[in-house]
């Protein structure tokens, strides 16, 4: 993303962290959620797949 909003503050812009110490919250949330093993799911059914070829040459001679 170009900039990420917190609390209606830009706190990144462009890779460039903008916020003040203090100014966040981390919130603990466990790893893997389920949007994340959709997201995994999904990647490993439409990734690029090696095709396997016959020994018939592509021009077919």
């Amino acid at each position: 993303p170009r900039f990420t909003l917190t609390r209606g503050q830009v706190a990144v812009q462009d890779g460039e962290i903008r916020t003040r110490e203090g100014h966040g919250k981390f919130v603990k949330r466990p790893p893997m959620t389920a949007v994340n093993k959709a997201l995994s799911t999904w990647k490993d059914l439409t990734h690029p797949r090696k095709v396997e070829r016959s020994g018939i040459p592509a021009s077919g001679v």
